[in-house]
């Protein structure tokens, strides 16, 4: 009977004329009892606390899907491009991939809003592609057998999920793989759908109640009160995803009337279903079962209601109040604050639930119905998707060279972005050690097991080191600063423990050679940074453990004819600071070596007595040298002479670090400690933060180039293992970068390419109007002032040291 009722449903397909693309919308309706502002006020409201709270699950969920959707609509509606920008950085983060399995439906529904995305503009065809892919694999190799979900298939490998045997896999697969075909124009796709979506109309809808049953374990069940089970939600996935289906496919596509036929029989059952509250309740045949509104599932209901008459393909008169109905209904869950509750939990069948449940596809179904409450009011924003789009990469930071103009991101979502990455980052080593509890959860793998003993101090301290300068402005009651407030607690109480012998995490501060010595200077260069944060709150037994630490790297000998001369400079630097007895050999030790006998002019110091392309000058050298030497100016030592002259040198490496950036945001990796990711503009950053950005770099321009290439490198697919601990490589997982002193703790000091992030949010660097930075500016023809080489200063000769000449 199921299969003669899709038969039927051909033929009249074939028979009668085509009502048109979907996408040529009918006359509004008039709005009755709906005001467009305050449904735009509601959708905005629920977006922004949608975003404000992470959902449970991840972004290739199925149950994010909807969600991802639903922002999307909202920034179309209402113009504001700052929802559009939470699903572009997702994609981004993502690679726009979707889920994991390769056959299953849901897994699928993350390549719908990555394929709007991408239709907005054909030209970005990394959007595309990854989908494409997976259907390609699928359709390369389909799966034949004939099964239903209650099913184990007979084919090896196969899942009763490899195929739709369930009708939440109707909104799930259908509309995604359409829009495929649209954006390629291959019509195979379609085809695919028809094949894939005729078994479940002819299993699992009723022809008589014009509803579909959730599965075929339904089909004989029945309540308690002796009626049928039509799940809520399953069957509001059903008639949400036909306008979705319907959208993107020609007007003259053979099975297009089949679907709209569909569509229009499954209306006037809905309608019935209805509640005087205008919502659904979770059994479509027996409301008695489970008495009271269902968010999910009422809303994909007015979404597909509102749909089909902005697009005439139903009675405007007869459905629109529905629609009225249906919105006043959803506004009962809505929290004032855009909380939205009363959503049925993941599941298969009616079930019972509270007012306060919460699932993302509850929120991305009520943005869905919203907009399209707007639409069919004729009261959408009028503004073009690309250009919508070209604002929401703006937000984002994400270059296009493809665009003609120079226009970057907002000021205000660099720093929100940058403190959002230092969290991200710190938070599991500072989370762990406040706890003492980093030695238990540092991940240790097989090819660190000799870096073991003290792989948790590298952790420790050069995580320490790049937030010290932003915890050094201490809280307020700003989020920033409450955040903020947060991250001090925890570090004190991880420094506490790491220097605390009756510490679990009492670290390795000297009884193995080398490293130690390198993690001593990290944590001196976190106490100079954030004394009165990190130092000043101790009581005399922490301070005394402390300074203990740091004195034990006294007895380390140095073995290394390179930057290590500055790891125990550094020490003695915070030993005098905060101790006063300090040892200044070794500070005197490392200035004769730098500013004397290794500088090789126009601000590049060798490491060692050779030249080395690497970003040591950046990692170590420039920022350790600047801040030991200005510990010496606040002792009014004689060592401070030569800071004016090295602040000079330092100023002329943050230009070249500003013009290693490329117009797309990368840089070369290259040379030693490739893995330690954006540490390798540490200087670019401490330049920023002392104040001493030369006048020929615009902050606005360094600010979003900085930005960007931190973007590029944390959203890169792979750089998080599952517990969020960094994955050793320089953009995602790249194990072939390690050398063989890295560990995962030694990652951490990618941080201190953030340490700008310690000038206060109203700094002249974060307000400035954001700009191209010089290769931007260049590759994009704008005539600039040619680079010079550092002239060579009268000062060099009171060090006995080579200047430059910058007539060649």
């Amino acid at each position: 009977m199921r299969a003669k009722g899709y038969a039927m449903l051909l033929a009249i397909a074939l028979a009668l004329p085509v009502l048109g693309s979907l996408s040529a919308a009918a006359a509004a309706p008039s709005g009755g009892a709906l005001d467009a502002g305050q449904v735009r006020a509601t959708i905005k409201r629920v977006g922004d606390w949608q975003l404000a709270h992470p959902v449970e699950y991840g972004t290739l969920h199925w149950a994010v899907a909807p969600f991802l959707d639903g922002l999307i609509d909202v920034s179309l509606v209402t113009g504001d491009a700052k929802y559009l920008a939470a699903v572009v950085r997702a994609g981004t983060r993502e690679g726009w991939r979707p889920g994991p399995n390769t056959y299953h439906a849901d897994d699928l529904s993350a390549g719908h809003p990555w394929l709007r995305i991408y239709l907005m503009d054909p030209r970005r065809i990394e959007r595309l592609e990854p989908f494409k892919r997976r259907v390609d694999e699928i359709l390369a190799n389909p799966i034949t057998e004939n099964f239903l979900f209650s099913q184990d298939p007979q084919t090896p490998g196969v899942s009763s999920t490899d195929r739709w045997t369930w009708i939440d896999a109707l909104y799930m697969a259908p509309p995604a793989i359409a829009l495929l075909a649209q954006a390629t124009g291959e019509e195979r796709y379609l085809r695919f759908v028809d094949r894939e979506f005729k078994p479940v109309l002819d299993t699992l809808y009723d022809p008589q109640e014009k509803l579909f049953y959730r599965d075929d374990r339904f089909i004989e069940q029945r309540t308690a009160n002796g009626k049928k089970i039509f799940w809520s939600r399953g069957n509001g996935w059903v008639f949400a995803g036909l306008p979705l289906l319907l959208e993107p496919m020609p007007a003259d596509y053979r099975t297009r009337e089949a679907y709209v036929t569909l569509f229009k029989d499954m209306a006037p059952a809905v309608l019935a279903a209805q509640q005087p509250d205008g919502l659904w309740y979770p059994n479509l045949a027996d409301p008695k079962q489970i008495p009271f509104g269902e968010t999910s599932g009422s809303a994909l209901f007015v979404y597909g209601l509102a749909a089909g008459v902005r697009h005439g393909l139903l009675d405007r008169a007869t459905y629109w109040p529905a629609v009225e109905r249906g919105w006043h209904g959803l506004l009962t869950q809505i929290r004032r604050d855009g909380a939205v509750g009363g959503v049925q939990p993941i599941g298969a069948e009616p079930e019972g639930f509270g007012p306060d449940t919460r699932v993302a596809y509850g929120t991305g179904a009520v943005l869905m119905a919203g907009s399209e409450i707007l639409r069919a009011l004729g009261d959408a924003a009028k503004i073009e998707p690309m250009k919508v789009l070209e604002q929401a990469e703006l937000l984002v930071g994400i270059p296009d060279l493809t665009r003609r103009g120079l226009r970057f991101n907002a000021p205000l979502f660099d720093r929100a972005y940058s403190v959002d990455v230092l969290t991200k980052i710190a938070e599991p080593v500072l989370d762990a050690m406040s706890k003492g509890e980093l030695k238990k959860r540092l991940p240790i793998h097989d090819w660190e097991e000799h870096r073991s003993a003290w792989t948790h101090y590298e952790a420790f301290a050069r995580t320490l080191a790049g937030i010290a300068p932003w915890l050094a402005l201490g809280p307020d009651d700003t989020p920033e600063g409450l955040r903020r407030a947060r991250f001090i607690d925890l570090a004190r109480k991880s420094l506490i423990n790491a220097t605390d012998p009756t510490s679990p995490d009492f670290l390795n501060f000297g009884t193995v050679p080398d490293q130690p010595l390198v993690e001593s200077a990290y944590l001196a260069s976190a106490l100079l940074a954030a004394p009165h944060q990190l130092w000043d709150f101790l009581d005399a037994g922490q301070k005394d453990n402390v300074l203990n630490a740091l004195r034990s790297s006294r007895g380390i000998a140095l073995k290394h004819d390179n930057n290590w001369y500055l790891f125990p400079a550094m020490v003695e630097a915070a030993l005098w600071q905060f101790d006063g007895g300090a040892n200044l050999a070794p500070i005197e030790t490392a200035v004769a070596k730098f500013v004397d006998d290794w500088y090789l002019g126009d601000g590049v110091y060798g490491d060692g007595p050779n030249f080395h392309w690497d970003y040591y000058n950046s990692y170590v050298i420039h920022p350790m040298l600047l801040q030991m030497l200005r510990v010496a100016q606040s002792k009014n030592h004689d060592l401070a002479r030569v800071l004016p002259l090295t602040e000079d040198r330092g100023r002329r490496y943050a230009q070249v670090l500003e013009r290693l950036i490329s117009p797309e945001a990368t840089f070369p990796v290259m040379g030693r400690s490739s893995a330690y990711r954006f540490a390798a503009f540490y200087h670019l950053g401490y330049t920023v933060l002392s104040k001493q950005l030369p006048d020929d770099l615009d902050p606005g321009a360094v600010r979003a180039a900085m930005t960007n290439v931190i973007l590029r490198m944390v959203e890169a697919p792979g750089t998080f293992d599952k517990a969020g601990w960094l994955n050793l490589g320089a953009v995602g997982s790249q194990p072939g970068l390690r050398d063989s002193y890295n560990a995962t703790g030694s990652l951490y000091v990618c941080l201190t390419g953030l340490v700008h992030l310690g000038l206060p949010a109203d700094d002249p660097f974060w307000i400035a109007p954001p700009a191209p930075w010089t290769q931007r500016r260049i590759w994009a023809g704008e005539d600039v002032p040619r680079d010079r080489a550092l002239p060579s200063p009268a000062s060099t000769a009171s060090t006995g040291g080579a200047g430059d000449n910058d007539d060649n």
